[in-house]
């Protein structure tokens, strides 16, 4: 899997099991996400959190 593929991995896991935005799994999820991808790249991380309004979700 691609690295660059990675946002689009973690908005589809979220459609598929119906995850609400202001849920604490989110964060979670997104967190595993970064951890599994080994995503280190900072653009994609903000992008991420910036969709779903969590600050500081890029310098985890």
């Amino acid at each position: 899997m691609k690295k660059n593929n990675c946002e689009d991995y973690v908005k589809n896991f979220i459609k598929i099991f119906n995850i609400s935005l202001d849920e604490k799994r989110y964060e979670d999820l997104l967190l595993n996400f970064v951890y599994i991808f080994d995503i280190t790249q900072p653009l994609i991380l903000y992008s991420l959190s910036s969709d779903i309004g969590i600050s500081g979700v890029y310098n985890a």
